[in-house]
């Protein structure tokens, strides 16, 4: 069995019986090093965390009171980072990947396990709790949702597809991936105090963790042979 076609059968693992499951899950484990999708879900839902943690220190030595984010809001941080960094990984996908069906594939193994892995592991020790929970929200008008983490994958993809990853020089900022991210963060912490400057700040340790995370997004299938597009601009 391939690589591929084991970790298509992983995604079907709840319709699998007890044995079948238990063979599965010895074989992936046998067979995790061989595995790009997994390495890249586990540094991205990692840098996403620790992301969260440099918003939580940069707001809160700058706030008008010591305070921590709340759980919630903490999960709502981490998400916004897997959010920026799973787009990312998307467009360097579509350099390293050219066959769409295998990038298709590629793409729903990390988002399958970042949820799963983001669903088992602790965040911090000060935020006891895992990256993604089951919370129930009230809309308007009166309608009850389940959230379950990762919930505006699909929004927040539409929205960064279209927009440049840098403004051109002289350009303002609004308008690129990294600002808008910013500005998703920002909202977070308006829940706490209303402070602009958090929307660059943002913005800034994102870029610098994506600059982290590009030795791992090169290791996916069929990689290009030489540094290509935003990859060669960041690194001027």
């Amino acid at each position: 069995m391939s690589d591929d076609e084991l970790l298509h059968l992983a995604d079907q693992r709840d319709s699998l019986g007890g044995v079948a499951r238990q063979a599965l899950a010895a074989e992936l484990r046998k067979r995790r090093m061989n595995f790009v999708a997994p390495t890249v879900a586990e540094t991205i839902l990692g840098a996403a965390i620790a992301g969260a943690r440099n918003i939580e220190r940069e707001f809160w030595a700058k706030a008008s009171k010591p305070g921590k984010f709340k759980d919630e809001h903490f999960q709502d941080i981490v998400a916004e980072f897997v959010y920026v960094f799973f787009h990312l990984c998307d467009r360097d996908a579509y350099v390293a990947i050219p066959d769409p069906q295998k990038r298709s594939i590629f793409l729903d193994s990390v988002f399958y396990y970042i949820l799963q892995f983001g669903k088992t592991s602790w965040m911090a020790d000060d935020h006891p709790v895992p990256a993604f929970t089951e919370r129930k929200e009230w809309i308007e008008p009166r309608l009850l949702i389940v959230r379950s983490g990762m919930d505006d994958l699909d929004e927040r993809q539409k929205q960064y597809g279209p927009l440049p990853l840098f403004a051109a020089p002289g350009a303002p900022l609004a308008g690129t991936v990294f600002w808008e991210f910013g500005r998703h963060i920002a909202q977070i912490c308006d829940h706490y105090e209303h402070r602009p400057s958090i929307q660059f700040e943002a913005g800034l340790i994102a870029c610098a963790a994506y600059k982290d995370l590009i030795p791992i997004f090169t290791k996916m299938h069929e990689p290009p042979r030489k540094l290509v597009g935003f990859f060669r601009r960041l690194f001027r």
